[in-house]
């Protein structure tokens, strides 16, 4: 193992070094000293004694042989910092005048502490005072000014306070694992004062006013990060200390921290200051710190972790959020384990050994395969509560993860319980009554596997168990451990009439997806439903088996509901407030999806400029593979020596030259089958621009394309070689608002935003340098300027249309002439291809060249349309309770609102089955919605929508009647009916 700097090497060198120190029968803290070129502040401690300052002796190595000064404050590194700024080393020594630094010299190995040292604050040390220690430091002067070090260890008693006689009104104690987002601050929305409650409620039982409670931040990493969370406050958030005293807490800050875990872990005063608490409390993070900090190097309980068991054993309580919850368990779910898919196609969790890490890998705890480094044994303080150990894990619905913890539970205590605790919850576990209480405002899932028949490990791609079972718990709800039973919380009954659609969720571990399901099928009539694990798409996934779990509800199953709604609306707040008792889960592996022959030839077909004018996206015919998945999923990770961009798509200006792509965010998958290529920053894609796309990008099937291709970019589109160009960009028509003096002019394609305010403009005529007349011109019948406003002038009302503004009280009329300049440019930096003249002539303006329009009649003409009106085609929206139905000609549009609608339906006298009729498979009539069907998505297509809480369903039918008309008045031809059929409206013969 790499050498840590704070860690004593050989004991004959600590005997050479320290000259003070020469009896064979004095036993030290360490049996290794630091060599001379390990840099550092080097403590150690007389075993024998250890209440007086003359046990302790300081070493100080540095790089140079200098003066220093030793000193020991109950502060920590932070304030202690800022307070020696601007010091001296005069000041230096005037402290050690003072009594309260000692001089040292470096490099000269260990000296003792003087018996008259006083603390940077003035305060003498006593090993009477047992709940004060102290840090120590050395401080000597720089050519950067004073530099502070402190070293690992601390200044304390030999022994910490007594040991609780009380420490609840029961015999054994409580833990109170929560699934992360549970939070002790009020100014917080995951607040949860029943967390609050569940950690004091031991203590208060037993009439202890104010519980102490000793916080362990191990997770933080680093002890002056613990420390400055635990003292100091973070913006609107108080200190975390000052935070636990205001829930009514007495809370004991425990350094028990990565960089310092070795010197801490089996110091007996932290060990005695833990037993002196009624609680102790983890925080989150990952929970591999814990795993390390606990044990000794052999994976044997520290003192430290001796004495939180034996505040659980007589009566305390352990209670920890996220990683604090999860590292509760004697088997531990790592932070290294990546969802759900990958443990059940590798089918055997990989266990992680925790010892063989120290601070610089503990949250690199990767191993062979990848998401498979599931497990590592640690300490378990979950046994000592329930006398069996039980698998926990944390954020399970935010986070997918009820699927790692059944794969964790098969390869840690097949037969036995895991609890999976979604966000804002969690559950207290009473070891005297061995029940388990629910608190919080989501949800808590405990599963079953005294009854599942597990297949056996280690064969890829075969995981399946059956009859598992799964119980979910809401706040209120307790769960017996004994009887292994659930029981309802007092106010929820059983749900006798269930009503309503299951969710059918295509990723059953996405987020949020397993409870939603579970929710809808206990309030449904379904009596099951199967779901799909989704598969990850890169290797060796993307070729792997496919998995379906089953949600059963059996002869056991009971489900309840108190009828109120979740009370966080992050989690659930769709559904009431469940529990689900006795379902039963079955998870089953199938064939691979992966078909060679699906795609039926991958091509490059399209590419566009992003509105951000340096990305495009790229679209191809089918699934592209995806090599890296981070927080995004990306082609090819491209920060990597061996990925190179220009390998897959290069990018040249319209002189030939190379523009550089960005290798960190290029090749982002936007979709499944759109690629997105970066340029570098400040770089962006101009008129002219070409675009290589290469045969080496492959398909979520191995494919490549047959033929590469190239795209250029000609009138601020990407035209493919061979193809034609796009119209170019100029003003095609133009229109006076109805204020008169404002006139909107569309233009062929997206016009360029030079400034952004309250809304965009074509540019900022408010500038001195900006003249609207370079851009356009307007003349009165006569030839004279009219003035246009500087300020309201060129604002984009969408992309391609361009407001024109006059000045306060001068308005457009007859004979007034606009002149468009090819100074006007596109969004892609193209100049108009011409310039372009309107003229206002009976009132509507005419393009140069173009003939007048003829002004409508008073009366209305009759539309366009002249050929056989009817209903062509329908398509499902993606929200499965609406359908489009295509006609041949223009609707009539009879009423408005926000919307057009083709009629409304909020009034009795119009029934939506006078027009169009809905019928499932058996022929029952399916209810339209009166005041959202109807409504024209354009002039040809009219959507139907279903009553809530109602989908189309294959064999469903739509008859369209004739009654609905054209806008010329015509009804329709003929009825036409569609039967939905393999997923798509099929038209009768």
């Amino acid at each position: 193992m790499k050498k840590r700097y704070l860690v004593f090497p050989m004991l004959l060198a600590m005997l050479l070094l320290t000259a003070c120190n020469t009896s064979a029968e004095k036993k030290m803290l360490y049996d290794e000293a630091p060599s001379r070129y390990e840099y550092g502040v080097f403590v150690n401690m007389d075993l024998n004694a250890g209440d007086a300052l003359t046990d302790y002796e300081v070493a100080f190595n540095n790089f140079a042989d200098r003066t220093a000064y030793v000193f020991y404050s109950e502060k920590g590194q932070t304030p202690v910092t800022e307070q020696m700024a601007g010091l001296t080393a005069e000041d230096l020594a005037a402290l050690a005048a003072e009594g309260k630094a000692q001089e040292i010299r470096s490099n000269s190995g260990f000296t003792p502490l003087s018996k008259t040292l006083k603390s940077l604050e003035g305060s003498d040390f006593k090993a009477s005072e047992k709940d004060r220690f102290y840090y120590i430091y050395v401080a000597y002067d720089a050519p950067e000014g004073v530099t502070v070090e402190k070293a690992a260890r601390f200044l304390t008693p030999a022994k910490g306070p007594d040991a609780l006689k009380k420490y609840s009104a029961s015999s054994v104690g409580a833990i109170v694992p929560a699934g992360g987002a549970t939070s002790v601050f009020e100014e917080s929305s995951s607040y949860s004062p029943g967390y609050v409650d569940a950690l004091k409620q031991g203590a208060l039982e037993a009439g202890v006013e104010t519980p102490r409670i000793a916080v362990i931040e191990t997770t933080m990493g680093a002890e002056q990060a613990m420390y400055d969370d635990f003292f100091f406050p973070d913006g609107d958030y108080a200190s975390f200390g000052d935070t636990l005293r205001a829930r009514g807490m007495e809370p004991v800050y425990i350094p028990l921290a990565i960089d310092n875990y070795r010197e801490v872990q089996n110091t007996r005063y932290f060990a005695d200051l833990i037993r002196s608490c009624h609680i102790v409390f983890f925080t989150g993070g990952d929970q591999a710190y814990y795993g390390l900090a606990l044990a000794n190097a052999d994976g044997t309980p520290s003192l430290v972790a001796q004495a939180i068991t034996d505040v659980l054993s007589k009566g305390g309580t352990l209670g920890g959020s996220s990683a604090g919850a999860a590292a509760m368990s004697g088997t531990v779910l790592t932070n290294g384990a990546s969802g759900s898919y990958q443990p059940f196609y590798w089918n055997e969790a990989e266990t992680v050994d925790i010892t063989i890490y120290d601070a610089e890998t503990v949250a690199d705890n990767d191993t062979v395969n990848e998401g498979n480094n599931m497990l590592y044994q640690s300490i378990g303080f979950v046994e000592p509560v329930l006398g069996e150990d039980v698998l926990l894990d944390t954020h399970v619905d935010a986070r997918g993860r009820v699927g790692r913890l059944i794969a964790g539970l098969r390869d840690s205590n097949p037969a036995g319980l895991g609890i999976a605790m979604d966000e804002t919850s969690g559950i207290r576990i009473d070891g005297q009554t061995k029940t388990g209480t629910v608190f919080g405002t989501s949800g808590v899932y405990i599963i079953d596997g005294a009854n599942a028949i597990w297949s056996p490990a280690g064969t890829v791609g075969e995981f399946g168990v059956e009859g598992l079972t799964m119980h979910y718990l809401t706040a209120g709800d307790r769960f017996d451990f004994a009887a292994r039973t659930v029981l309802p919380a007092e106010d929820k009954q059983p749900i006798t009439t269930p009503s309503g659609a299951v969710h059918e969720s295509t990723d059953i571990f996405g987020t949020d997806e397993t409870g939603t399901t579970v929710l809808s099928l206990a309030h449904s009539a379904q009596q099951s439903v199967t779901a799909e694990v989704e598969n990850v798409s890169t290797p060796p996934f993307l070729t792997g088996n496919s998995f379906t779990v089953t949600f059963t509800k059996t002869a056991d199953t009971v489900c309840y509901t108190n009828g109120k709604p979740f009370p966080n609306e992050k989690y659930f707040a769709d559904f009431l407030q469940t529990t689900v008792s006795g379902l039963q889960v079955d998870i089953a592996s199938g064939p691979s999806k992966f078909d060679p022959n699906a795609a039926s030839g991958f091509e490059i077909l399209s590419a566009a400029t992003e509105d951000n004018a340096y990305a495009v996206g790229i679209t191809f015919s089918g699934p592209l593979s995806v090599g890296f998945e981070g927080n995004n999923k990306y082609f090819l990770d491209c920060e990597e020596a061996e990925n190179i961009p220009t390998d897959y798509v290069e990018v040249y200006d319209a002189s030939g030259a190379e523009k550089p792509q960005d290798r960190v965010y290029t090749f982002r998958i936007m979709d499944g089958n759109t690629l997105r290529v970066v340029l570098a920053e400040d770089v962006c894609f101009a008129e002219g621009d070409t675009l290589v796309v290469k045969t080496s990008i492959t398909s979520m099937y191995g494919e490549q394309p047959s033929t590469g291709a190239v795209f250029r970019l000609t009138g601020g589109q990407w035209v493919l070689e061979g193809e034609a160009a796009a119209q170019p960009f100029v003003a095609a028509s133009a229109v006076t608002e109805d204020n008169a003096y404002a006139v909107d002019v569309l233009f062929t394609g997206p016009l360029s935003v030079g400034y952004s305010g309250s809304n965009d403009y074509f540019l900022d005529c408010g500038q001195a340098e900006n003249i609207p007349t370079d851009y356009v011109e307007v003349h009165d019948a006569s030839g004279a300027v009219k003035a246009q406003d500087r300020t309201y002038t060129f604002k984009i009302l969408d992309k391609n249309t361009l407001r024109i503004v006059l000045v306060d009280d001068v308005y457009f009329a007859e004979g007034d002439v606009i002149v468009l300049k090819t100074s006007i440019t596109s969004a892609d930096g193209a100049n108009a291809a011409e310039d372009v003249t309107f003229t206002l002539t009976d009132g509507q303006w005419v393009r140069s060249g173009e003939t007048v329009v003829e002004p409508a009649p008073e009366t209305p003409q009759e539309p366009a349309f002249t050929g056989e009106f009817k209903a062509v085609s329908a398509a499902t929206e993606d929200n499965e309770y609406a359908v489009d139905v295509l006609f041949t000609g223009p609707l009539s549009v009879g009423y408005s609102g926000n919307n057009d609608y083709f009629l409304d339906c909020e009034q009795a006298e119009n029934i939506p089955t006078d027009y169009v009729e809905v019928y499932d498979a058996a022929g029952a009539v399916k209810e339209q919605d009166r005041t959202y069907t109807f409504k024209i998505l354009d002039k040809n297509t009219l959507r139907i929508v279903l009553v809530d809480d109602v989908y189309f369903a294959e064999g469903d039918s739509i008859i369209v009647k004739t009654t609905v008309t054209c806008s010329n008045g015509d009804k329709g031809a003929e009825e036409v009916r569609f039967t939905l059929t393999g997923g798509q409206w099929v038209p009768a013969d």
